[in-house]
């Protein structure tokens, strides 16, 4: 008899608590007697494994062909170029007396996923599964076999380190419930790009915005080098720098938003071209996005303005900033005021940042107080501030809250 609980289940409730690691697994010594790893099984040892006269009551799965005997549910895609997606095929022979269930199949983490479940039978074609389910994906007959193709994604890696990915699957069998899937890869990257992204944030519309990033080539043994900007979205402009900085050198990338560009959320991508491995060549491109909000010259800080909750009886301070966008703006506050149902138990007061004689500031303080008379209910009010700047003449916001 088999016990209950098998060594199996105890490994995969051990996995399922350290989740995806960043650790190169350790290597497994194969048994004597064992297949090597990677080697086909043949015909007639497939026959005895799901045919034999020891078969176990209840269903039970089995790893056909794994990468490794002695670590049958790992599998080793070795080092890849980051970017890359690979795929590893399980076959699961049930080699137990009762069908067993593929119920859901769960990675630890967003790298991996599983993209088919299929059973194969001799004789007929297979008949595919549902990979998406949470409760039933395939149904593994007795002495019949199945598949699982599991992806990993290597841009959801942290690239040029070891990775141990997790997929569990949970079945009905009573003697394997749970599988615990081990995917082990190195995605590496010739260029690391220090902020991942270029991210202009807030950028005025009269004035552009520009922003330097450092790329790192991360392969000492590739001699691949940064060459030119070959391609930039509309509205931006670009250069890149070399920096001979003693044993880490790299690359100074330069990216501005044009003026004038439209309102509102921008994307684009700067397209850099690199040499091969070897040092030769100009074919290589690193893909770079760009990111902006372009607003008005000034702007208010935060967009929306609330008060949360506000306790009946209690006064409460809700701070917020006017900011001048463009080098050396200067503007002047004419006046602050409040309207709607809320305004007479809310008070204003502006504090600008620096001292001018003739109040003009880069930058306020807005400062709402709500009373201690504000009436139980929604705060309703608008706040309208009246500046000196031509494009920017006035600003409104309305004022939320609840006074419970």
């Amino acid at each position: 008899m088999r016990p209950a609980l098998p060594t199996l289940l105890l490994v995969g409730l051990i996995a399922g608590l350290v989740g995806c690691s960043p650790e190169t697994p350790s290597a497994a010594t194969t048994p004597a007697g064992a297949q090597p790893a990677g080697t086909a099984m043949s015909a007639a040892q497939l026959a005895m494994l799901v045919e034999g006269p020891e078969r176990p009551l209840g269903g039970e799965l089995t790893i056909l062909d794994p990468f490794d005997p002695g670590r049958p549910y790992f599998h080793d895609f070795g080092t890849i170029r980051y970017g890359e997606r690979v795929r590893k095929t399980f076959r699961l022979a049930n080699t137990g007396s009762a069908p067993v269930k593929l119920l859901r199949a769960l990675g630890a983490c967003s790298c991996t996923r599983v993209t088919s479940v299929r059973l194969l039978a001799e004789g007929r074609d297979p008949i595919a599964g549902a990979t998406t389910s949470t409760e039933h994906m395939l149904t593994i007959p007795p002495g019949e076999v199945g598949e699982m193709v599991v992806e990993l994604d290597s841009t959801k890696t942290t690239p040029n380190r070891d990775k141990l990915a997790v997929m569990r699957l949970a079945t009905d069998a009573e003697l394997t419930p749970f599988l615990m899937f081990e995917l082990h890869v190195l995605a590496e990257k010739l260029f690391e790009v220090k902020q991942g992204n270029v991210n202009l944030g807030e950028v005025a519309y009269y004035g552009g915005a520009g922003r330097t990033i450092q790329i790192f080539q991360r392969m000492p043994e590739s001699l691949a080098e940064l060459l030119d900007v070959v391609e930039a979205s509309d509205g931006l402009q670009a250069s890149l720098a070399y920096v001979s900085s003693g044993a880490l050198p790299f690359w100074n990338l330069t990216v501005r938003l044009d003026e004038e560009t439209p309102l509102g959320g921008f994307q684009g991508e700067v397209v850099l071209s690199h040499s091969g491995d070897d040092g030769v060549g100009d074919s290589g491109r690193l893909s770079i996005d760009v990111y902006a909000s372009v607003v008005e010259s000034i702007v208010l800080h935060p967009r929306h303005l609330s008060f949360g909750a506000v306790s009946r009886g209690e006064a409460k301070l809700l701070t917020a900033s006017l900011k001048a966008l463009l080098p050396g703006q200067r503007i002047q506050l004419l006046k602050a005021s409040l309207s709607g149902p809320s305004a007479e138990h809310i008070e204003v007061e502006v504090v600008p940042f620096t001292n001018n004689p003739d109040g003009l500031a880069g930058e306020f303080r807005i400062e709402l107080t709500a009373g201690v008379e504000l009436p139980k209910g929604k705060i309703d009010a608008q706040l309208r501030l009246e500046l000196s700047d031509s494009q920017v003449p006035l600003i409104e916001r309305s004022l939320a809250g609840v006074v419970r």
